[in-house]
């Protein structure tokens, strides 16, 4: 796909943006079909992409890369590692189970990046969970950190700076997500937050519903993802999350806290059904 000019003209600035997938050695079964996935719809990603793992890797194309940190010393650590050997002001965060399936439009993308830099914002969301909050003049949604999941772990623009600075050496995905903004705020740490609304969904990054593994199961669309594009070697490698568990974790309607709840009374006693 060509490229357009105003594409071009970002991509031959400083490569001032990367694209950075999260991941470990024990997640190299959804390398193949993240790159798949990427490949198929975002066929036109102008910004280098690397894979985190500990030692192993597996065939890229010239654009995709991996990031070797060695042992493995949980989320933050091996992020902050891997963060300290890109030279890009701004990342593009991923995970490596974050399979794409709707179109990336690249353009949007540059947008949402030079907005973030002409604007110092230290963090952008481009995907679900979608919030509530006070509308740019730019048409963002604007939040603060005692927000309830101002910053999660989706997809994401972020100024890499301000991702080290919230690192945590030991620190797991749960530990971020949970206890960062807190974190933030009791240390005074002032963060520009953002993410694109519902309405506009289209101009940021789609993937499989729930990520492609979720407690260490396939989900059911991380299941059908590897069926329906030729993935079967990978289906036996994890169990697959049972139908009613997974409908209730996702639901995102009126009585969503409830579902929660029963899908967290399922976890505790290994129901999977």
């Amino acid at each position: 796909m060509i490229l357009t000019g105003y594409i071009q003209i970002y991509c031959m600035k400083e490569n001032r943006t990367a694209v950075v997938v999260s991941s470990c050695d024990y997640f190299e079964d959804c390398w193949k079909p993240f790159i798949f996935s990427v490949l198929k719809y975002w066929d036109d990603c102008p910004f280098h992409i690397y894979i985190i793992s500990n030692f192993k890797d597996t065939d890229t194309p010239d654009n995709i890369s991996f990031l070797k940190v060695g042992e493995d010393r949980k989320f933050s650590s091996n992020l902050k590692k891997a963060l300290n050997q890109i030279d890009a002001e701004y990342i593009i965060y991923m995970q490596e189970d974050y399979w794409l399936n709707n179109p990336v439009n690249t353009a949007s993308i540059v947008r949402h990046i030079n907005y973030c830099e002409q604007n110092a914002i230290d963090y952008m969301r481009l995907t679900f969970p979608y919030l509530k909050g006070k509308e740019t003049d730019a048409g963002y949604r604007e939040h603060t950190l005692n927000q309830k999941y101002s910053i999660c772990l989706q997809a994401a623009v972020w100024k890499r700076a301000s991702l080290i600075s919230l690192l945590r050496d030991g620190d797991t995905g749960w530990d971020f997500e949970y206890g960062i903004p807190q974190y933030a705020l009791s240390n005074n740490m002032m963060f520009k937050v953002l993410s694109i609304p519902f309405e506009k969904r289209a101009e940021g990054i789609r993937y499989v519903k729930g990520t492609a593994v979720r407690k260490g199961l396939w989900t059911k669309e991380g299941y059908e993802f590897l069926i329906d594009n030729g993935f079967n070697e990978f289906v036996d490698h994890r169990g697959r999350e049972g139908r009613i568990y997974g409908a209730l974790v996702d639901n995102n309607g009126p009585f969503r806290l409830i579902c929660l709840a029963l899908g967290k009374i399922m976890k505790l006693l290994k129901l999977n059904f």
